[in-house]
């Protein structure tokens, strides 16, 4: 897995430093797509690696820098084809990387620092004093073209990569995994798609210190997830620990409606609105135990990106002073039949596989 780390580290920050930015950037449907496809365009890793092999990673990278040059173009058009490439190479790519890393315990573990440290260092990109999308543009191009040459030297023993689909699932399950990932993805990328738009219509810009919140964000993550998934692990039953996570992602819902109550428009106000978020994806980081034991992880992945994008489009095209709670709203909805579906079928999770995936 030489070269993985700083692969995984460049596509973090590009991705996470130009999301972070696209609200003042992109227009709106182009903002949607690359929030949509960068977890929703994996479907199409299989595709990637059935027809290039070794080359997939490079190649997948190299889109996404082609991408990143797209969108200096002024047309809309070039935004549109741009976001996608862009969305498609980093999904494709740090899928591809992830399912390589799963061969070993270690470079799982590095591919989640690699992520982190990415988010990190978006956020520390996005609070320096020059802030000109071309000139982020043309750093992520120069960076994925890098990682691009870099990633020839990612070599792994897998013959084939598979996508699974939630077999053996019945149908009430899958649809409720989808309704929370659906829920996940709102919750997830609120501070990159609702809080920005909040902040440019009530002050007229994005400040500086919005890096600093998505900055407090990723380092609060990495302190605590750890910490909060061990708790709810080695206190509570199965049960239990459903009830909690859903519970407090209502909690995270009902934060979202409220960007006004806690005046995000002030640093203060952000910082306190994005890590209570912050806290609670701790919380619904532990549904991906449940999710793989249902066999429906890769669905509620997929379902994630769909409710990042829907939250990028509801922000961009409806007030700000009603899209939280139109977001809210429609995220609670999803909860609570999710809730409803998974309460009235029987599912079983062994005491014994919550124990140790928790630890």
């Amino acid at each position: 897995m030489k070269g993985a780390f700083l692969v995984r580290l460049i596509i973090a920050t590009s991705l996470y430093t130009i999301m972070g930015r696209a609200t003042v950037w992109f227009d709106p449907i182009s903002n949607a797509i690359l929030v949509f496809g960068s977890r929703f365009f994996l479907v199409f890793s299989s595709f990637f690696f059935s027809r290039l092999q070794a080359n997939a990673i490079p190649a997948a990278t190299l889109l996404a820098a082609l991408g990143s040059a797209l969108i200096l173009l002024p047309n809309q058009v070039f935004f549109v084809i741009g976001a996608t490439c862009l969305a498609i190479g980093v999904s494709v790519a740090g899928y591809l990387i992830r399912a390589y890393a799963s061969e070993n315990i270690g470079a799982a573990a590095q591919n989640k620092i690699a992520i982190n440290c990415g988010v990190i260092l978006a956020g520390i990109t996005l609070s320096l004093p020059i802030q000109n999308n071309t000139t982020i543009a043309l750093i992520s191009f120069v960076f994925l073209l890098v990682a691009s040459y870099v990633a020839r030297h990612i070599v792994a023993s897998r013959t084939h990569i598979e996508l699974p689909a939630g077999k053996n699932v019945s149908r009430p399950i899958r649809l409720a995994w989808v309704l929370l990932g659906l829920t996940m993805g709102i919750k997830l990328y609120a501070p990159f798609t609702l809080l920005p738009q909040y902040i440019v219509s009530t002050l007229g810009s994005l400040t500086q210190w919005y890096g600093l919140v998505v900055l407090a964000s990723s380092v609060f993550i990495v302190a605590f997830q750890k910490v909060v998934i061990h708790i709810i692990g080695k206190f509570a039953s199965d049960r239990a620990a459903m009830i909690i996570t859903w519970a407090t992602m209502l909690c995270g819902l009902c934060v979202i409606a409220s960007l006004g109550i806690f005046h995000v428009e002030t640093l203060a106000g952000a910082l306190v609105w994005v890590l209570i978020l912050s806290l609670i994806e701790c919380f619904a980081s532990y549904l991906d135990v449940f999710g793989a034991r249902d066999n429906c992880l890769f669905i509620k992945e997929l379902s994630v990106g769909a409710g990042g994008g829907l939250g990028a489009l509801i922000s961009r095209y409806f007030p700000v002073e009603i899209s939280g709670q139109i977001l809210a709203l429609t995220g609670i909805t999803f909860l609570i039949i999710a809730a409803v579906l998974f309460l009235n079928t029987k599912t079983d999770y062994s005491a014994q596989g919550r124990q140790h995936d928790a630890s």
